[in-house]
C-alpha cells in the first residue's frame, strides 16, 4: 500500500482513482476488524466460545471458518456419522442409477454451500502448515488432480472437526 501511495503517476485522473481505491481498500481492512471484532465478542456471549477455540487449534481454520461452521452445522451430535457429517457439508460423490449401471459424477450439488466452501478452503491452507495432510494431499496427486484430492483433504479435515467437537462435548 505505502508503495502504491508513493506511485507518482502523471495523469490527474489516473492519480485520483488510485488514491480512492487506496483508501477503499483501507476501509474494507477496518471494516473486517471490527466485524472480527464483534464475532469474536458475540461467541464469548453464547455458550460456543470453548467450541470455537477448539475449532481454531485445528490448521487451516480461521476465525470466520470456525464461526461459519458452528452456526451452519448447530449441533455436531445430530450427525451420527462421519459419513453423515460429510454428506451434509457435500464432500461425497453425486450418482447416477439406472438399472444395471451407476454413474459417479463429482460432488453433490446437494449441501450445504457454505460448509463445502469453508472445508475446501481451509484444506488449501491446511496442506501448507499440516505435514500430515500435506503429505496425504502429496500422495493423492500422484495418482488424481489437484481438485479431487483437496476435496479428499477436505473430508479428512471434517473429519477432524467433528471428532474435536464430539471430543469437547464429552469434557462438558
Amino acid at each position: 500500500m505505502r508503495w502504491l501511495k508513493a506511485l507518482e503517476l502523471h495523469n490527474h485522473g489516473l492519480k485520483f482513482t488510485l488514491d480512492n481505491l487506496i483508501d477503499r481498500v483501507a476501509q474494507l481492512r477496518q471494516q473486517k476488524v471490527q466485524i472480527l471484532k464483534e464475532l469474536r465478542i458475540s461467541i464469548q456471549k453464547s455458550n460456543k466460545d470453548k467450541a470455537y477455540n477448539k475449532l481454531r487449534t485445528i490448521k487451516g481454520i480461521g476465525a470466520i471458518g470456525a464461526a461459519t461452521i458452528l452456526t451452519e452445522m448447530v449441533d455436531i451430535k445430530r450427525f451420527s456419522s462421519y459419513e453423515k457429517f460429510h454428506s451434509f457439508i457435500g464432500l461425497v460423490p453425486s450418482t447416477a442409477n439406472s438399472a444395471n449401471t451407476e454413474k459417479i459424477r463429482g460432488v453433490t450439488p446437494r449441501a450445504n454451500r457454505r460448509l463445502r466452501n469453508i472445508f475446501i478452503e481451509a484444506s488449501w491452507v491446511a496442506i501448507k502448515y499440516d505435514t500430515d495432510l500435506h503429505h496425504y494431499y502429496h500422495e493423492l496427486t500422484q495418482r488424481m488432480k489437484a481438485n479431487k484430492a483437496i476435496i479428499r483433504v477436505a473430508k479428512k479435515l471434517a473429519t477432524k472437526v467433528r471428532y474435536n467437537l464430539l471430543e469437547l462435548e464429552l469434557e462438558i
